[in-house]
């Protein structure tokens, strides 16, 4: 379900989060606070990673992706945290 329906679409200027089916929230990457990876495990042992930002508001937003999706995560981290971003995976 979710590979299907929660996608982030990046722009230059920003970013649209599709949290669910007709469920969307954009946002300028200046108005993003922070964000940042988090790694845990899965099933099996494997590892699932999640990137996460900050709303305006104070909310924080997660987003899973996979291996295959690195570099607009890289991307979107430099765009809110800036080229010198320190991007671990």
């Amino acid at each position: 379900y979710s590979i299907m329906f929660r996608k982030i679409l990046a722009g230059e200027n920003g970013f649209t989060h599709q949290i669910g089916v007709g469920k969307t929230e954009t946002y300028e990457y200046c108005e993003i606070p922070k964000a940042w990876i988090t790694t845990r495990r899965g099933n099996g042992g494997t590892s699932i990673q999640y990137f996460n930002y900050e709303t305006p508001q104070g909310k924080v937003n997660k987003y899973m992706f996979y291996p295959y999706q690195d570099d607009g995560i890289d991307y979107l981290m430099k765009k809110i945290n800036g080229e010198e971003a320190d991007i671990n995976y």
